[in-house]
């Protein structure tokens, strides 16, 4: 995890051996353990969670009775629910190249008379 070698280590416990002393380096050791070994369980459970996640993606959600609660007669069950098809529109003709010229046409061209001009967003002066 850390890529530390047998040397390191050695180097790392001298160095705790000096700091700590010989009377607190057991608890501190032991206290370095236990923190290792919870991250490890984390660790494991997160990646068994994810496993079970993606292992499970492929199965439909099933509906039934709580767990622990036995079924009965009465338990209701989810009838299947058949596809529909989408309602067919029919297709809309394209405009004929007459319309279309006509259109740019007129994008283009500057209004013959002012009054079709179109309105201005600017408030009129007071």
């Amino acid at each position: 995890m850390f890529n530390v070698g047998g040397a390191e280590v050695f180097v790392i416990l001298l160095v705790a051996l000096v700091v700590l002393g010989p009377d607190k380096l057991p608890g501190a050791m032991r206290s370095v353990g236990n923190v290792v070994g919870e991250m490890r369980k984390l660790s494991n459970g997160f990646q068994s969670e994810m496993r079970n996640a993606m292992n499970n993606t492929d199965r439909p959600p099933t509906v039934g009775p709580i767990v622990g609660e036995q079924p009965t007669d009465q338990t209701p069950t989810v009838p299947p629910v058949a596809p529909t098809p989408p309602a067919s529109t029919p297709p809309e003709a394209p405009p004929s190249p007459t319309v279309l010229r006509q259109a740019n046409e007129s994008m283009f061209r500057p209004p013959a008379d002012p009054a079709d001009q179109r309105p201005s967003l600017e408030r009129p002066p007071e």
